[in-house]
C-alpha cells in the first residue's frame, strides 16, 4: 500500500530532465486553458503523463505494466496514480512561479 513514507517521497520527488521537456508545451497550452475548459486540459495532461510514465513501472519496475495485476496491487496502484496526479498538478505552477529552481534534478525515467 501506499504507505506515509512513500508519499514522503513523492512529495520530494522532482521530474526528470525528460519529463520537464514534456511539460513545456503542456505549460503553453496550461496558460491559454479557459476556466471551463481546465477539467478537460487535466484529464488529458493526466492520461498523457500516465502514459509515458506509468506509475506501475515505479512501483513494480520487474513486472510489465501490460500484464494484469492482482486486486491488492490494483488498488495500490490506484492509490500511487492519485498521490502523483497531485504532485504532478503543481509541476506548470512551479515552472510559472520559478523557473530558475523549477530545473529537474532526480527522478524516474522511463524504460
Amino acid at each position: 500500500m501506499c504507505t506515509e513514507k512513500s508519499h514522503g517521497q513523492m512529495e520530494k520527488w522532482q521530474p526528470t530532465q525528460e519529463q520537464h521537456t514534456w511539460l513545456m508545451p503542456h505549460l503553453t497550452k496550461f496558460r491559454q486553458v479557459k476556466c471551463d475548459n481546465e477539467p478537460a486540459f487535466w484529464a488529458q495532461f493526466y492520461r498523457e503523463w500516465l502514459e509515458s510514465w506509468p506509475e506501475q513501472d515505479i512501483l513494480w519496475p520487474d513486472h510489465p505494466a501490460e500484464d494484469e495485476l492482482p486486486q491488492g496491487q490494483e488498488k495500490e496502484l490506484h492509490l500511487a496514480e492519485k498521490a502523483r496526479k497531485q504532485v504532478v498538478v503543481g509541476l506548470p505552477m512551479d515552472i510559472v512561479l520559478h523557473p530558475a529552481t523549477s530545473m529537474p534534478t532526480t527522478g524516474h525515467t522511463r524504460k
